[in-house]
C-alpha cells in the first residue's frame, strides 16, 4: 500500500496533467470557444484519469452485450418426505403372542393378531388398529365379546386387564395381566 503522501503527490500530477492539456483559462478568454458544443469524448485528462478505466469492446455501447452461454436447467426442490412416524416401542415378547398364554404379556400386534389365553380358555383377535385405537374381539366356548381402548387405557375382560402401550397406524403394542 502507498503512503498517504504519495496517493496525493499522484493524484495532483494527475489534475495538473489535465489542467494543461485542456487549458488554464476559462471560456471567455477563448473567444473561438463555442459553449454550447457537446464534448465529442473523452479529453485527455480522462484518459489519464487512473480512478476510470478505459472502455472495452464489452462495454461499449454500440456493440450488443453477449448473452450468457445456457447452463443446466434447474428443477424446483422436490417436496421434502414426510415426517416418519414414530416408530413402536420394543415389546417385550416382541410379535410371540403364545407369551400371553398365561395371560401375562407385552406384545406387538396388528389386524388379524390372534392371542390366546389358556386361563380364560378364549382368543383375542385384534380387528382394528386406526386412528390411534385398537379393537379386540375375544371368543371362547360359548361366548364372545369386544373391546377398544387408545394408548394408555386400561380394559378389562373376564379377568384379564389389557393396556395399549403405544399405537401407530396399523400396529400397537399392547399389555396383558391376570
Amino acid at each position: 500500500m502507498k503512503a498517504p503522501t504519495a496517493v496525493l503527490a499522484a493524484v495532483a500530477a494527475v489534475l495538473l496533467a489535465g489542467a494543461a492539456a485542456t487549458g488554464c483559462g476559462s471560456d471567455e478568454d477563448d473567444p473561438g470557444r463555442a459553449d454550447d458544443r457537446p464534448s465529442t469524448g473523452p479529453s485527455a485528462a480522462d484518459a489519464e484519469s487512473p480512478s476510470e478505466p478505459a472502455a472495452t469492446d464489452a462495454e461499449s455501447p454500440s456493440e450488443p452485450a453477449a448473452e450468457p452461454a445456457p447452463g443446466p436447467t434447474t428443477q424446483p426442490a422436490p417436496d421434502p418426505a414426510p415426517e416418519p412416524t414414530p416408530a413402536l416401542p420394543p415389546a417385550a415378547d416382541g410379535s410371540d403372542t403364545d407369551a400371553c398364554r398365561d395371560g401375562t404379556c407385552e406384545v406387538r400386534v396388528e389386524p388379524g393378531t390372534e392371542i390366546p389365553f389358556d386361563a380364560l380358555d378364549e382368543v383375542a383377535t385384534v380387528t382394528g388398529v386406526t386412528g390411534g385405537t385398537v379393537s379386540l374381539e375375544w371368543n371362547g366356548p360359548g361366548r364372545s365379546g369386544t373391546s377398544s381402548a387408545t394408548t394408555g387405557v386400561v380394559v378389562g375382560h373376564n379377568g384379564v386387564l389389557m393396556v395399549v402401550t403405544a399405537v401407530e397406524e396399523g400396529a400397537a403394542v399392547l399389555s396383558f395381566s391376570s
